[in-house]
């Protein structure tokens, strides 16, 4: 696996040999995450022309007048400098941009992608999620490639939580390409000193990190709700196992990505602990209300999170189609387990139950 850091990126721009500054960025997206990473993307590129795309005009007239997005973001968020500017018309913003960041929820990204042209720009996605096609798995680089196909689709991710991020205190994160020039473009974005950017050629590695921490973040909160701290350990060290061998079945996913990235072992510890899918998980085990899993699902995140949608129910449920249709269930008992408290109406005791030695290796 090709790696290498943001800082080898900028010795090279010395040298003449970076990719082409890309100075018009658009975000598609106005959300928690999306606007966090956009004022990551103003800081470090201060001549450059941001953009953000939101659905609602009080959103835009707020960013644009105010400087902040009261909805989305903490209080003590840093205000939006100067170049960033917001707008509701989608596809005047993308025409318009060199780099297009993906920042929508993953239930409407189709429809979203439907409304713009993305040939002949870099697409980076945020996006923690994907689709489920016949016991395979279609990811968003993956469908943005394949709808346009002179676009150059790459993923970001990492322990991002979008808080820490609006305030400007330091993080990581990788970018996933399949070509180093992607890589650096997209990298270039982000990277500052308050932000440290690595790349890697696995692409689908990191976007399938994004999307299975997300399942054992579940995991960790139906733990939680049972038993005590050496449980959540022990779930996210059979986690990271799971996920890397479920990816490396899937799309021969490299160890490197999950075991030493930022988007896998790092981002892992720091969703199932501080993340918010934890926290609906939780809330889901402690809830007695009879409805269906889906609904009790929807209703939870919108009573604790004012309607922000979450992917990491239905990266759980896409989880389990995906063992059931390949007959995997028996070699990832913890994510199986997850899949069957999250929509088959198992206990939360059948996360822990599945981190118990097995009677054949029972001492």
């Amino acid at each position: 696996m090709r790696r290498c850091c943001m800082l080898a990126l900028v010795a090279r721009a010395a040298h003449g040999l970076a990719a082409p500054s890309r100075n018009k960025v658009v975000f598609v997206g106005a959300g928690s995450f999306g606007s966090a990473m956009a004022l990551v993307a103003a800081r470090a590129q201060p001549d450059a022309s941001i953009k953000i795309w939101a659905r609602r005009d009080a959103v835009v007239d707020e960013i644009n007048d105010q400087r902040r997005n009261g909805r989305y973001l903490p209080e003590d968020a840093d205000p939006f400098p100067s170049n960033v500017e917001a707008t509701t018309d989608l596809r005047g913003a993308v025409s318009d941009a060199d780099v297009v960041v993906l920042a929508v929820p993953g239930e409407f990204l189709g429809t979203t992608l439907e409304q713009i042209n993305l040939d002949g720009k870099v697409a980076i996605s945020l996006v923690k999620s994907a689709r489920q096609i016949k016991g395979d798995v279609a990811t968003v680089c993956e469908d943005v490639e394949a709808k346009f196909k002179t676009c150059r689709a790459c993923a970001l991710s990492g322990p991002n939580i979008y808080g820490s991020l609006a305030r400007g205190e330091f993080a990581e994160a990788t970018v996933g390409a399949l070509d180093e020039t992607t890589a650096a473009e997209a990298a270039r974005v982000f990277a500052s000193p308050a932000f440290r950017v690595d790349t890697v050629d696995d692409r689908a590695g990191v976007e399938l990190c994004g999307v299975l921490k997300n399942v054992v973040a579940l995991g960790s909160g139906f733990a939680d709700a049972v038993a005590g701290p050496n449980a959540r350990a022990a779930l996210i060290r059979a986690g990271l196992v799971e996920i890397h061998a479920l990816a490396s079945r899937l799309r021969d996913a490299e160890r490197a990505t999950f075991f030493e990235s930022p988007c896998g072992l790092g981002d892992l510890v720091l969703t199932t602990s501080s993340g918010r899918g934890r926290v609906l998980a939780k809330a889901f085990a402690n809830d007695s209300v009879e409805e269906p899993a889906e609904a009790k699902w929807a209703r939870l995140e919108k009573e604790l999170f004012d309607g922000m949608k979450l992917p990491d129910w239905h990266a759980a449920q896409l989880v389990g189609d995906v063992l059931d249709e390949r007959g995997w269930r028996g070699a990832f008992p913890l994510l199986a387990s997850i899949n069957d408290v999250a929509w088959r109406g198992a206990q939360p005791a059948a996360v822990v139950d599945a981190l118990r030695p097995q009677p054949a290796f029972a001492r």
